[in-house]
C-alpha cells in the first residue's frame, strides 16, 4: 500500500526513495477509477522504481469538469489510489493555483520521469525542465478506447 501526503507535507517523499531508484511522478483527477486508469498506472510505473499520483483537488475538479464532479472525494480517491500496487504514494494537492505552483513542487519532489497521456497538456515548464536535463516528460500512452471518467458519469445520465 503506498502512502498519502498532503501538500504541505509532501517532503516525506524523500524518505521514501533510494538514491539509486527512479521516481515517476503522475497527476489527474482519477475521479472513478476505470479500466484506462489501471493501465495508464501500470505503464507509467513500468518507467521506474516508485510512482507517486499527484491527486487534484476537488475544488480544481469542480473548477475543470462542472458542479457535478468530482463524483468521489479526494480523500476516497487518494485512498484507492494508495491501495493500487504499481502505486508507491499520493500526493493529495490544495491550493495550488498557478502552473508556477506546479512546477516549484515537481523540482521540490524531483522527480526523474514525467508520465502523460496523450490528452495531457505539456506544460512549458515541463519543457523547459526536460529541456535542462532535470527531468524526463514521457507520453505512456494515448486514450484508452472511450474510457474516460466524463463518458461514464454522461452514460449514467442517460
Amino acid at each position: 500500500m503506498g502512502i498519502i501526503l498532503n501538500s504541505d507535507d509532501f517532503n516525506k517523499l524523500s524518505k521514501l526513495k533510494k538514491p539509486t531508484q527512479t521516481l515517476v511522478l503522475t497527476g489527474g483527477s482519477f475521479d472513478i477509477l476505470h479500466a484506462g486508469h489501471i493501465e495508464f498506472l501500470n505503464r507509467a510505473k513500468d518507467l521506474g522504481d516508485l510512482l507517486v499520483v499527484l491527486l487534484e483537488s476537488d475544488d480544481k475538479i469542480k473548477k475543470l469538469k462542472g458542479n457535478n464532479r468530482p463524483v468521489n472525494s479526494q480523500t476516497d480517491r487518494a485512498a484507492i489510489l494508495s491501495n493500487l500496487p504499481m502505486v508507491s504514494g499520493v500526493i493529495m494537492l490544495s491550493g495550488l493555483k498557478t502552473n508556477k505552483d506546479y512546477e516549484i513542487l515537481v523540482k521540490t519532489l524531483q522527480p526523474d520521469i514525467i508520465a502523460t497521456s496523450g490528452s495531457d497538456r505539456v506544460f512549458e515548464w515541463e519543457k523547459r525542465l526536460e529541456k535542462e536535463g532535470v527531468l524526463s516528460v514521457v507520453k505512456v500512452m494515448n486514450r484508452y478506447g472511450d474510457h474516460s471518467t466524463t463518458d461514464l458519469v454522461n452514460r449514467m445520465k442517460s
